[in-house]
Parts: structure tokens; sequence; C-alpha cells
């Protein structure tokens, strides 16, 4: 699991969901990033660099992966949803790459702007 300071990123025990409908499993999760503004010009995501700027640069987040109730994690299939608008954002997807380190992994990013 890919974390900060040894502490997982974006894992939730089960107890925080209070005997809900997401105890017994969810159909979905989402990865990558979100910026929003009630002004015209949105801002930039990540370092401001497009998913095409690659590692050490974009935005990105690796190992992407679900654990389902069964237990272990499995590497999660991504696939673009959301808006994604080209001059102001992008993202890029690699699903089940073959180095144990990344797995699946999208890079993601861009400078916002006027209009997105």
């Amino acid at each position: 699991m890919v974390g900060f300071d040894d502490n997982p990123i974006g894992c939730f025990p089960l107890s925080w969901f209070n005997n809900g409908p997401l105890t017994t499993g969810a159909t979905r999760a989402k990865f990558g990033g979100e910026v929003g503004s009630s002004l015209t010009f949105w801002p930039s995501m990540g370092s401001g660099q497009h998913a095409s700027a690659g590692f050490g640069q974009a935005a990105y987040q690796r190992a992407a992966a679900v654990n389902p109730l069964g237990g272990g994690a499995v590497s999660a299939t991504l696939a673009e949803a959301g808006s994604v608008t080209g001059s102001c954002y992008s993202v890029q997807i690699t699903n089940n790459s073959s180095s144990f380190d990344w797995g699946t992994y999208l890079f993601f990013g861009g400078p916002g702007g006027s209009p997105c």
C-alpha cells in the first residue's frame, strides 16, 4: 500500500461506514485529482503540469488498488471519468503495468485557466 509517513492514503476502516451499504461492498472507487472554482478561472491541479510531463513533474498515483471483502488487494482497472479538458487538465492511465512498484498508475494535472 502506498502511503505517507507509513500511513495508507485513501484506506478507510469499515467501522467508519456505520453499518451502511458500503460495509458490504462498493461499486466503484475513484483515483485522481479534483479542482473547483466558483470563478471563471480554474486553478492548477497538482504541480500545474499536464500528465504528459510524466514522473517528477506531473501529479501521479501508483499502485492503485481496491481491497475486496474477501481480503487482499486487487489492482484497480482505471478508466477516464468525469471532465478532463485538454487545454486545462489531462490524465494518462496505465492499467496493470509490469512494474511491481507501479502496478496500475495514472499521471494527471494541468495549469487550469479560463475557460475550462
